[in-house]
């Protein structure tokens, strides 16, 4: 009977998406808005129809990572999100990653313990910085004694998994003053006394329909942006700190393992507001219209897309390279039955050529170049 279960069931990430906050940050292009408080409870009636449609569509996936994220998830009520979990519980395998975002001016001991109650075991905290000037300048609605304080406050209730999300390369943003290379050693030295678990850390980018797009904002000088990314680097790998993809580092067992499900091309699904998903080789994307997706219209049909066997195989290369250990060559393997070396040959020895990758014991990775120019090899595979 075990060993039947065990054949049939397929194992998946799962995203949860809330797509509410407080005050839009000014770099912020993901779906999410802060003046639709007023249909929360129409909005998680039908993320829970979303989520109930999609366990009955796949009866034999189950869940071994989930990420709640938005929007800020911790500027709602707790039961909502109690309710959420409940909801996929069933399917949540034993010994899960469990996620919540969390805004540090958004949360409580409560809404903490309420997590951790109910079965979330990490927590993904939207820090930025610790600099109270470059926060305002972001448009972020906490401080940085907020910030420390949520930390602490999290680990006091319980939570024995915290990631910190980070920015760097902070320009000026309608004249404020930019963010200094001592301003990031400063706000590294204050994320590494809090001895958190996993930091992200990820360059600023302006993208369109953002107000830092529409004030013309200019990006900081490349070198003074690659400075930022090694001194991060190094400072991190002095304390233990094992940097694992491009833009993260954990403690030695605490990698993301949500995140991974991506950088491995694994399965997963997606609900709620332009949430995305990619199970059996098909993708598809929720409708990113918030009065549609209230009207229980959640999928864009006109966003599924089929993937081939050559696309998969690409994606697998591309994503891959962001891992700092390179695309594993048992995956692509197990997964499409070749080698990838046997399939991206040339490919791979042109950029091994240019310096951007290099190859030990039969894997390939970015080289010291390949980090500062990543983009280059992703177009390889695209």
């Amino acid at each position: 009977m075990f060993l039947s279960l065990m054949i049939k069931m397929k194992k998946a990430g799962l995203y949860i998406h809330i797509p509410f906050c407080i005050r839009k940050c000014f770099y912020c292009d993901f779906s999410s808005f802060s003046d639709k408080y007023q249909y929360v409870d129409i909005y998680f009636e039908n993320l829970l129809n979303e989520l109930k449609f999609i366990l009955n569509k796949y009866p034999d996936v189950y869940f071994d990572t989930v990420y709640i994220g938005g929007g800020t998830p911790s500027s709602v009520d707790s039961k909502y999100i109690c309710k959420l979990v409940d909801a996929f519980l069933p399917r949540l395998l034993t010994g899960s990653e469990v996620t919540i975002e969390a805004n540090p001016a958004t949360v409580d001991i409560k809404k903490l313990q309420d997590y951790l109650s109910c079965g979330i075991n990490r927590i993904s905290i939207g820090v930025q910085s610790f600099k109270d000037d470059t926060l305002k300048s972001l448009g972020r609605i906490h401080n940085r004694s907020q910030a420390i304080d949520t930390i602490n406050l999290a680990k006091s209730v319980g939570f024995n998994n915290i990631n910190i999300d980070l920015i760097y390369g902070i320009p000026t943003i309608n004249n404020t003053t930019p963010q200094t290379v001592e301003d990031w050693e400063d706000t590294l030295k204050t994320a590494l006394s809090l001895d958190v678990d996993h930091i992200s850390a990820y360059s600023l980018i302006i993208e369109e329909g953002t107000k830092i797009y529409d004030w013309g904002t200019e990006y900081i000088e490349d070198e003074i942006d690659r400075e930022m990314f090694y001194k991060c680097k190094s400072m991190l790998e002095e304390k233990g700190y094992m940097q694992y993809e491009i833009s993260n580092f954990s403690k030695p067992g605490f990698e993301s393992r949500h995140n991974l499900k991506y950088w491995n091309c694994d399965d997963y699904i997606g609900v709620g507001l332009a949430a995305a998903s990619c199970i059996d080789g098909v993708r598809y994307k929720n409708t990113e219209d918030f009065s549609q997706y209230n009207k229980g219209k959640y999928c864009n049909e006109q966003e599924t897309i089929v993937l081939s066997r050559e696309d998969q195989m690409n994606e697998f290369m591309m994503l891959g390279f962001r891992k700092i250990k390179g695309p594993a060559p048992e995956h692509f393997r197990y997964k499409f039955n070749s080698e990838y070396e046997e399939i991206f040959g040339e490919k791979l020895t042109l950029l091994v050529s240019k310096k951007l990758i290099k190859k030990e014991k039969n894997r390939y990775f970015l080289t010291k170049k390949g980090l500062d120019f990543a983009n280059i090899v992703f177009r390889e595979f695209i």
